[in-house]
């Protein structure tokens, strides 16, 4: 191509540019649509000169029109302006009406894997086949029928590289620049994919700058904090920490800013109503291009069904190793009441291990009398000696617990002191002994009620479900062991 040529199609396109708003000359001068055309950095200085350059051209030619020194000049000028095309690294190629590459500079050769002296002279459109390239070549055709500027990407499937491509028409043709921005196009994708996983992560996610505002807040931390994006971007970090645990967050922001991360499997934040939450957090900081820190990321997982979950299961764990151990004092009382052959051993066996295992401050044994109007204290182990002597003898009338067991052949559960001396004043007032809740048993054969096993606890008992079916199972192996022994 000749530089008339080149010149002429350069000329043409920044007559076309000088319509435009203007823009710096360090950044425009590879023309783009929108944004002006972003530069390398490198090529800053060569895009000033070839503005300088064509302006100059321009001159020369005006007043070149019969001197010769002018003309040594204009075609100097030429080819200065032709060098620095060579050396822009962007893709620089004109077309021809026929579509025909005019010039292409080494870079936009690269582009499409081809010499240069393949391209100069080849239709574009067999070395980019339109139908592959269908959006490039639509609007290749609109900037040469309207002689419009146009911007286009590209992705080129046999290459496997996006383009960008800048398209100006001039009377002869279309001066064009090109850039693959494969790697731009990668990191969108990649941008986009990390957004989608932000915004459809079940955990709350929040971004924050040094300072710690907040920068990113995903749909997960509206539903765990309860603020919408518009209330918490913008805002400090400290909306969500309780005052309590301010150094906390000081802590954390200090280990980011030194680049580490900072986990914990459990720590507590604030809601908008003021409730408090159990979460687990993990922050990382986020880098910058060169690597410096430049804010942190916050990955925050609301662990408060974990913990109930945690919880139940202790509980779960805890009753059975309870179940276990009561299991235990069962066989071990069942094997000691096999021992006890007369009524008095069995009675012992009784109080002394059912005390023990229980962790019972005293144990009392009463049966009906033959008249079946009293019960007759048998054996206690615990209480004051003054004590017994009043419970010798009660008739089943005696507002007391035991009397009511008596009478009834029913259970009495008492979880405290506060509970006896309501349910219970005459009784509460004859104990010298100090203690808190009570439980009478009723001892049976057959059906029938023939005395009360008792114990008095050191501490308030809930006496759960299971408590209450352990001591009755306990006082029913007493009842037939008593029996037992009274038959032979």
């Amino acid at each position: 191509m000749s530089l008339e040529f080149f010149g002429h199609a350069l000329r043409s396109f920044f007559s076309s540019r000088a319509a435009e708003p203007p823009r710096s000359v360090g950044v425009d001068v590879f023309p783009g649509i929108g944004d002006p055309w972003p530069l390398n950095g490198e090529d800053d200085e060569m895009a000033e000169e070839l503005a300088r350059m064509q302006e100059r051209i321009v001159e020369l030619e005006t007043a070149a029109s019969g001197a010769g020194q002018l003309r040594l000049e204009l075609d100097r000028s030429r080819r200065r302006l032709f060098e620095i095309a060579e050396s822009i690294s962007d893709g620089l190629f004109v077309l021809d009406r026929e579509w025909k590459y005019r010039y292409a500079n080494e870079r936009a050769a690269q582009l499409v894997a081809r010499s240069r002296d393949d391209l100069v002279g080849s239709c574009i459109w067999d070395i980019l086949s339109a139908a592959e390239h269908f959006q490039l070549s639509a609007e290749a055709h609109r900037a040469m029928e309207e002689r419009v500027p146009v911007q286009v990407e590209t992705y080129s499937r046999p290459l496997g590289i996006w383009f960008e491509a800048h398209l100006y028409p001039f009377s002869d043709g279309l001066v064009c620049y090109a850039r693959d921005i494969t790697d731009r196009k990668r990191s969108e994708a990649e941008t986009g994919r990390l957004a989608a996983i932000v915004t459809s992560s079940t955990d709350a996610i929040v971004a924050k700058t040094l300072d710690g505002t907040i920068t990113v807040w995903n749909p997960a931390a509206q539903l765990l904090y309860g603020y919408s994006v518009e209330e918490a971007v913008g805002r400090s970090i400290a909306l969500i920490v309780p005052p309590e645990r301010s150094a906390e967050l000081d802590w954390i922001m200090e280990q980011v800013g030194r680049g580490e991360r900072v986990v914990l499997p459990e720590t507590v934040r604030r809601r908008k109503d003021g409730s408090l939450i159990d979460v687990a957090v993990s922050v990382s900081p986020i880098l910058d291009q060169a690597g410096q820190v430049v804010g942190a990321a916050a990955i925050t997982r609301d662990v408060r069904e974990r913990k109930r979950t945690e919880a139940e299961r202790a509980l779960l764990l805890a009753h059975e190793r309870e179940m276990r151990a009561r299991a235990t004092q069962l066989q071990t009382l069942t094997a000691a009441l096999a021992g006890a052959t007369t009524e008095a051993e069995v009675i012992d066996v009784i109080l002394t291990h059912g005390v023990a295992s229980l962790g019972a401050q005293t144990g009392v044994i009463c049966f009906l009398a033959d008249d079946g109007t009293a019960l007759e204290l048998a054996r206690a182990v615990g209480y004051v000696p003054a004590e017994l002597a009043r419970w010798a003898r009660i008739p089943l009338t005696d507002p007391s617990p035991r009397a009511e067991v008596a009478r009834t052949g029913q259970p009495v559960w008492v979880d405290s002191w506060d509970c006896l001396t309501s349910r219970y004043p005459d009784t509460a007032r004859s104990f010298a002994t100090a203690f808190e809740a009570t439980a009478m048993l009723p001892l049976k054969v057959d059906g029938k009620t023939v005395g009360v096993l008792g114990f008095h606890f050191p501490d308030p008992q809930p006496f759960s479900t299971a408590d209450r079916g352990f001591l009755l199972t306990l006082a029913a192996q007493c009842a037939q062991a008593l029996h037992r022994a009274r038959m032979y």
